[in-house]
C-alpha cells in the first residue's frame, strides 16, 4: 500500500479529546466504532503533510514540534495573527489525534468571524498543495492531505463554482486530495463549494446510531460519511482548548488511516 491509500483508504478519527476539550461521551462513541490501534499502526508507517485550511491554529502544547507555519490568506501575510477564531484549532486536534506523527500545516483562510471569498479559498488550498500563488512565498512543505472542513457562503448553492473545479482539478493532477465537509444544512451536498466539486472527498457526518445526522448535507455528492457528533453535544471554544460537530468534525475523520470500519458511501436524504 502506498502513502496515499494508507491516508485514503480508511476514513475516521478519534475525536480530539483531553486536550481538545471534546466531550467524553462523543469520545467514547466514536471510539467504538474505530480500531484506533490499527490505524495508529498504520499511520506511523506511513507520516504524511495535512493541511488544515481553516481558521488558523491556535498555540498548542500538543502541536509543538508537528504544526508548520503556512500562510494567513484571510490578512495576506506570513505572519501569525493575534486573534484567531479557534474552529481550525479543533480540525487540527482531530488531525493530530489520528497521527500524533503527522506534519500539520496552518494555512488560514478565515477571518475572525468565519468570513473568506472564493478567490482566496482557491488560493489558499492551491498553495497548501505547492502550487504557485501570486503574492504568496513558496510553500515549502506541500501536504499530500488537505482538509477543508468548510462550505463557501460567498457563492450561489447551485453547484461546485467553476473557477474551484479548475483549481481542485490543478490540485489532483498535482498529487494532493482534498478531503471537504458536505455541510451541516440538511441540504443537497453537490449544491456547495468545494463539497460538490468532482474529484473531491465529501464527508458527511452519522449519529450514534450510525444513521445520517439530521443536520449533515446529503445525496450523491458524498464519497463517505463518518461519526460527526449530535447537535447535543454542539461545539465548545475557550481558553485556547476548541471542540466542535457537524460536517467539519467528520473531515478530519475521513482520512483516518485505519480499516474502513464506520463509512458508508453516499448515505442519502
Amino acid at each position: 500500500m502506498n502513502r496515499l491509500s494508507a491516508w485514503v483508504i480508511g476514513l475516521t478519527v478519534l475525536a480530539g479529546a483531553g486536550a481538545w476539550n471534546v466531550s467524553k461521551t462523543e469520545s467514547n462513541w466514536v471510539n467504538r466504532r474505530i480500531d484506533a490501534s490499527a490505524g495508529l499502526r498504520l499511520a506511523a508507517a506511513h507520516p504524511v503533510t495535512v493541511a488544515v485550511v481553516d481558521t488558523g491554529i491556535l498555540p498548542q502544547a500538543a502541536l509543538d514540534g508537528r504544526r508548520q507555519s503556512g500562510y494567513d490568506f484571510a490578512a495576506g501575510s506570513a505572519r501569525p495573527p493575534h486573534r484567531i477564531h479557534p474552529h481550525g484549532t479543533a480540525v487540527a486536534g482531530m488531525v493530530h489525534s489520528v497521527d500524533p506523527g503527522a506534519r500539520i500545516l496552518d494555512v488560514r483562510l478565515s477571518d475572525t468571524q468565519g468570513r473568506t471569498t472564493l478567490k482566496k479559498a482557491i488560493d489558499a488550498l492551491r498553495w497548501a498543495a505547492g502550487l504557485e500563488v501570486a503574492g504568496a512565498p513558496l510553500n515549502h512543505f506541500p501536504a499530500r492531505v488537505i482538509n477543508a472542513s468548510f462550505v463557501l457562503k460567498t457563492v450561489p448553492h447551485t453547484g461546485c463554482a467553476p473557477a474551484m473545479q479548475r483549481a481542485v482539478s490543478e490540485i489532483l493532477a498535482h498529487g494532493s486530495v482534498i478531503v471537504a465537509a458536505a455541510g451541516n444544512t440538511n441540504a443537497p451536498a453537490w449544491r456547495n463549494t468545494p463539497a460538490g466539486c468532482r474529484g473531491v472527498i465529501t464527508v458527511g457526518a452519522t449519529d450514534t446510531q450510525d444513521r445520517r445526522a439530521p443536520y449533515s448535507d446529503w445525496g450523491s455528492a458524498v464519497t463517505l460519511s463518518a461519526p460527526g457528533g449530535t447537535q447535543a453535544e454542539g461545539s465548545t471554544y475557550g481558553g485556547g482548548r476548541a471542540g466542535l460537530s457537524g460536517a467539519a468534525a467528520v473531515t478530519p475523520r475521513r482520512w483516518w488511516p485505519g480499516p474502513p470500519v464506520c463509512c458508508w458511501p453516499s448515505i442519502r436524504h
